[in-house]
């Protein structure tokens, strides 16, 4: 899919997040706040990211 510019940064599919957090596993959770969970991922060129997956209140 291709990606949408936002003017600030950029969307991801749930897909590449999937896929750079190896399915948001819990060795790659780096921190945990009142609104989610943040993970370490690696997209596909190799550029490290952190991911928040919100928690649905």
């Amino acid at each position: 899919s291709p990606s949408q510019n936002i003017g600030w940064g950029r969307w991801y599919s749930l897909k590449e997040l999937e896929n750079a957090t190896d399915g948001f596993a819990e060795g790659n959770v780096i921190g945990e706040g009142g609104y989610g969970i943040v993970y370490r991922g690696v997209l596909q060129d190799g550029s490290v990211v952190a991911v928040k997956n919100l928690l649905n209140n």
